[in-house]
């Protein structure tokens, strides 16, 4: 396991871009969920892959760690949150840009294209780009609409037998997805 990933793990904190450590609260895919997508990953191989929703960068951190096996790979994130305000935290005003510093720290920055947009407006801009991947995580926003409108985007994008996650199915929100 990636050393970062251990401490975060192991200590339920990240830290940020500015040095504050943030805790995790709950937030990220817990251990055995990150094993599961590196499982994916590795089934799908992909050359490009798109993860909507960054936060602290868990899930990154996991999909990265078996992309890095990998020559040439490209993880495209979504999450306009990462220096803006989040509506899902309101307690941290702001990620402080911990997910990217924790991929940086890693040693997989070298895989990452940032997109610092809603996922409304960069899947389409990913279509109209011609991008074709063959793994997606989906866990932005966790409604009905907001994740039907992703999938639908990253249905686009996806090469025939690619993979796609979609977080938090048990939500109410997600049952009908």
């Amino acid at each position: 396991m990636n050393p970062v990933l251990d401490e975060i793990l192991r200590t339920q904190s990240v830290k940020s871009e500015s040095g504050e450590q943030l805790d995790l609260r709950g937030c990220g895919v817990p251990p055995e969920e990150g094993r599961f997508l590196q499982q994916m990953v590795a089934l799908a191989k992909p050359s490009v892959s798109v993860e909507v929703g960054l936060a602290f960068g868990i899930s990154a951190l996991y999909i990265c760690e078996i992309l890095a096996q990998q020559t040439a790979a490209h993880h495209i994130v979504i999450d306009p949150h990462q220096f803006r305000p989040s509506y899902a935290h309101q307690d941290h005003p702001n990620y402080d840009g911990a997910g990217l510093y924790s991929l940086q720290r890693a040693g997989f920055g070298h895989l990452i294209e940032y997109r610092e947009q809603t996922s409304e407006i960069a899947l389409p801009q990913l279509v109209s780009e011609g991008i074709k991947i063959e793994f997606a995580f989906i866990d932005g926003w966790h409604t009905f609409d907001a994740a039907l409108v992703d999938f639908f985007y990253v249905d686009r994008l996806l090469r025939p037998g690619g993979i796609v996650v979609i977080d938090d199915t048990h939500f109410p929100s997600l049952w009908n997805l």
